[in-house]
């Protein structure tokens, strides 16, 4: 790779990275007044997505740790 390829404006990951904490900070304020985090909300729509989804399932389609902090969180 080139000196140029290898700056942090040409890495796709970089851009990906900023663009996924751009997001969260944008859905922080909604979701702060119900209490979640942005990945417990991902949790909470694949449950209202899949009515009896075990937890094996929703670690299929979730960030593995936000799965079991919130079922902990909220079941536990």
């Amino acid at each position: 790779m080139t000196p140029e390829q290898l700056r942090l404006d040409n890495q796709v990951c970089h851009s990906l990275y900023s663009t996924a904490n751009a997001l969260v900070r944008a859905y922080r304020p909604l979701l702060e007044p119900l209490g979640l985090t942005y990945p417990q909300y991902l949790v909470m729509l694949s449950l209202w997505e899949r009515d009896g989804v075990s937890v094996t399932a929703l670690g299929e389609h979730t960030p593995s740790r936000s799965h079991s902090d919130s079922i902990t969180r909220y079941c536990g």
